[in-house]
């Protein structure tokens, strides 16, 4: 008996092991919709200042490139790895504490993306209020901010110290 005690402690650790990752991978996966969503919506306002940029020819180069950094980020984001079948070509199995890692990781960015949310949201109303003094520099910084941002995400595999 002992024997079969043992055995049943090791499938309810593998059971207990995989909700975890289950969870973990779920709770990434809708910090990443959020994360998402968030672009999307500074996105929809930069329409407005991208608008503003080329009724007023200031800005507008750089407010291109930030909405179109804007898209690609919410595309990487929206589509990025997160433990499921997009990680089946890495080598050897997910572990859990990789998945924290990832999650810990994607938290951290967090600040950063509500930062350059913030400061489009800023440009926006700037704009509506038709206070364009600032809007070639205010724009340089947001592009910037993204790019940044980008650079970060595209660094997330890396943070592990490890291919997934």
């Amino acid at each position: 008996m002992p024997e079969r005690k043992g055995i049943w402690e090791e499938i309810q650790a593998l059971f207990t092991g995989y909700g975890k990752k289950e969870n973990l991978r779920e709770a990434d996966k809708k910090l990443r919709e959020t994360y998402t969503a968030d672009l999307g919506e500074a996105r929809r306002k930069w329409e407005g200042v991208l608008k503003a940029a080329l009724d007023n020819n200031q800005g507008a180069e750089d407010a291109r490139k930030a909405m179109n950094l804007m898209d690609r980020l919410a595309n990487k984001v929206e589509h990025a790895d997160y433990g499921y079948a997009a990680w089946a070509d890495r080598k050897g199995s997910i572990r859990e504490e990789d998945l924290k890692k990832a999650f810990d990781y994607d938290q951290g960015l967090g600040q950063d993306l509500e930062a350059i949310k913030a400061s489009a949201g800023q440009v926006y109303v700037d704009c509506e209020n038709s206070n364009f003094g600032l809007l070639v520099e205010n724009a340089k910084k947001v592009k910037n901010a993204l790019v940044e941002f980008e650079g970060k995400w595209d660094d997330r595999e890396k943070a592990f110290g490890r291919e997934f």
